[in-house]
Formats: structure tokens, C-alpha cells, sequence
């Protein structure tokens, strides 16, 4: 299901410039351990693909999921047109949630 470059996920969450942007670290950790427990699309069609997400909170796994949402706009390899996350940072779009679901869906 790759759909878009992670120079793309890059784009949207931030290229900082540093050895291991945290980002990239904390998204790593969220896919190892299996938080991120589901994704599909939920709306295909020629100008987009809607995807969501369902992963396990980190901190307290017994509460419920974030519900994460990303729109690829296409052709792919695509361009995040949005991104929104269920959790505390995630209205900015660029939480580690956010970026694991990327990941997962990336080349």
C-alpha cells in the first residue's frame, strides 16, 4: 500500500535538522512495538485516497485509541493534503501517530 515518499512525510511533519529528528524516532517505536493497530481506506477516487488509522495510546494502552486521518492527494506518489490525529498534538497534524500511519502507507 505505498502511496507516498517519506521525503513527503519529511515535507509535512518537518525535516529538523539533526541525526535522528524525533519524529522519526518515536514513529519507529510506534509501528516496533504495534501500536499502530489498524489502517485502511476508507475513500478512494481519482484526485484522492482517505486513510485512518487506529493506534493504542503509549502511555495508557487501556484507554481508548487515537483515531488518526490522513487525505493523500494524487497522483501517487502523493501529497499529504491532510493530516489530523485524535491525540493531544494531533490537530497540528504532525503527531507521532500521524507519522507512523505515513510510514506505514511510504516507500
Amino acid at each position: 500500500m505505498a502511496v507516498i515518499y517519506e521525503k513527503e512525510i519529511e515535507r509535512h511533519i518537518g525535516n529538523v535538522k539533526v541525526s535522528k529528528p524525533r519524529w522519526k524516532v518515536s514513529s519507529r517505536e510506534v509501528l516496533e512495538f504495534s501500536y499502530l493497530q489498524k489502517v485502511g481506506i476508507v475513500e478512494d477516487n481519482q484526485w484522492i485516497t482517505k486513510l485512518r488509522g487506529i493506534c493504542l495510546q503509549v502511555s495508557s494502552p487501556a484507554r481508548n485509541p487515537h483515531e488518526i486521518n490522513v487525505i493523500i492527494k494524487k497522483p501517487f506518489p502523493g501529497k499529504i493534503q491532510f493530516a489530523r490525529c485524535s491525540c493531544t498534538g494531533g490537530k497540528s497534524g504532525k503527531s507521532k501517530h500521524t507519522a507512523a500511519l505515513l510510514k506505514h502507507v511510504s516507500k
